[in-house]
């Protein structure tokens, strides 16, 4: 995130100390979580190139979120260096009408199985393929190592042929 804190016609800053208040919506940072949700993020964003002397959340949750554990209007951290953020993660219970806008987050043993099957199903037909032969295995004559042998007379002909018809 980049902006200007002056216009290109002022003079530049004399070790003067600005503080910015940025206020933006985020969107996806909740997960589902069993019956329940989680918000969970980090709001430090840590691939950053330079660190953050201080900062300050405050966190405002609409009524329709009813957290599980105790929160905190504000929280604060200070000194953070490039690749470190500001991870918060609270359980939520969501008490609104509908379905709230979530990311899913699927575990290992979640994706293994649909993975698994898609290889194997995978194999299965190349082997069927190989096997009615509408494919060659890539090890199919790797070791015929001959070539043919061209009758280079008739192929000197012929192609000397051409060249004249083509220059003359």
């Amino acid at each position: 995130m980049r902006w200007r804190s002056r216009l290109r016609t002022d003079p530049p800053f004399a070790n003067t100390a600005i503080t910015y208040a940025l206020e933006y919506d985020l969107l996806g940072v909740l997960v589902t979580n069993g019956d329940g949700y989680q918000l969970d993020h980090d709001f430090a964003f840590p691939d950053r190139p330079g660190p953050v002397y201080d900062f300050e959340l405050s966190l405002d949750l609409d009524p329709v979120w009813q957290p599980s554990t105790t929160v905190r209007r504000v929280y604060t951290a200070s000194g953070l260096r490039p690749g470190s953020g500001f991870v918060l993660t609270i359980p939520l219970r969501y008490m609104g009408a509908g379905l709230p806008m979530t990311r899913t987050v699927r575990t290992l043993r979640g994706i293994a199985l649909p993975a698994s099957i898609v290889l194997a199903a995978t194999v299965l037909a190349m082997l069927g393929f190989v096997r009615r032969g509408l494919i060659r295995p890539l090890y199919a004559g790797a070791h015929r190592g001959r070539r043919q042998r061209v009758d280079r007379r008739e192929h000197s002909e012929v192609s000397g042929g051409s060249r004249r018809r083509c220059l003359g």
